[in-house]
């Protein structure tokens, strides 16, 4: 598997987990934050973050710069 469609693939799970715990549809800016993600070793911080923590902290994550 190349290492782009791996880091397509923590992209699309992070924004599926965002999404879910958030219960909304993200923003544009939101997407582009995590599309913006392509270290692989950052992308799986990002999404073992996004999977035990809460909403609130979820939503500031993503509207970081």
């Amino acid at each position: 598997m190349s290492a782009g469609r791996i880091v397509r693939r923590f992209q699309y799970a992070i924004l599926t987990v965002a999404r879910w715990k958030l219960g909304r549809p993200l923003t544009e800016k939101e997407t582009a934050f995590v599309a913006s993600q392509g270290g692989l070793f950052a992308l799986e911080m990002n999404l073992d973050a996004a999977r035990v923590e809460t909403s609130a902290e979820i939503e500031r994550f993503l509207n970081s710069e």
